[in-house]
């Protein structure tokens, strides 16, 4: 999913409390969730590391994450939202992903580079500009 560099630095907040819009049956038909069960995805698994959204095309987001703490973290999920997984994956030596549709709508991401974690039962979203050295 593409993203646009982002403009300016911006924080938000991004809540995943869903409410179910149908009955949620077992194989048996026994129901497991009703109607109108809400939950937070958050209270049943974090997470722990973050996630990290680049344009995996633009150098400069490249070596933002290379001079970042997120790199040496490796419980942080990388997202493409532009280039190649497996060159990246080979040039940065650890596991890369691309962003989806999906998941870009649901934490309303709209410009790369972008860090997200969790901080009480929601998501931080931090978009960052990337200013160009002198």
């Amino acid at each position: 999913h593409p993203l646009p560099r982002a403009a300016s630095d911006r924080v938000f907040t991004v809540d995943l409390t869903h409410t179910l819009d149908h009955d949620i049956k077992d194989g048996q038909g026994n129901l497991l969730y009703p109607h109108g069960f809400t939950f937070n995805p958050l209270q049943y698994a974090g997470l722990t590391g973050g996630l990290v959204v680049i344009d995996g095309s633009d150098p400069e987001q490249i070596q933002w994450f290379k001079g970042s703490p997120y790199f040496q973290n490796h419980r942080v999920i990388l997202l493409l939202s532009g280039g190649y997984a497996a060159l990246l994956k080979q040039e940065l030596q650890r596991s890369v992903y691309y962003l989806t549709h999906d998941i870009a709508a649901r934490l309303q991401l709209k410009a790369a580079p972008s860090v997200v974690i969790e901080q009480d039962n929601k998501l931080t979203v931090r978009e960052v500009r990337l200013v160009a050295k002198p």
